[in-house]
């Protein structure tokens, strides 16, 4: 499990990345994961998609080796942390 973390962390997406299933934490900003891991630098490149404009950039912080529960955990924590403030996309539970 690789979980990448986006700059207003609200909820998770999965994602297949090489066979293997990767958590996407993000708000408004709807990111894919195309190219694989590269560890010894801790670094991916992705790209975002937003207005129907796509941008590559590096995701600077990855957790490695973070399990599907461990991932769905926090995810439901921020997801706790934000409830109640309106975040485009998520309605509260």
């Amino acid at each position: 499990m690789v979980v990448l973390e986006g700059i207003s962390v609200a909820h998770a997406d999965e994602y297949a990345l090489d066979g293997r299933k990767c958590a996407c934490i993000h708000s408004h900003l709807h990111i894919r994961v195309m190219a694989g891991i590269n560890t010894a630098q801790q670094r991916t490149t992705t790209w975002m998609q937003r207005e129907k404009r796509r941008e590559c950039w590096d995701v600077d912080r990855i957790m490695i080796s973070m399990s599907h529960e461990e991932a769905k955990e926090k995810r439901d924590e921020e997801a706790r942390v934000i409830q109640g403030k309106h975040t485009p996309g998520i309605l509260p539970e």
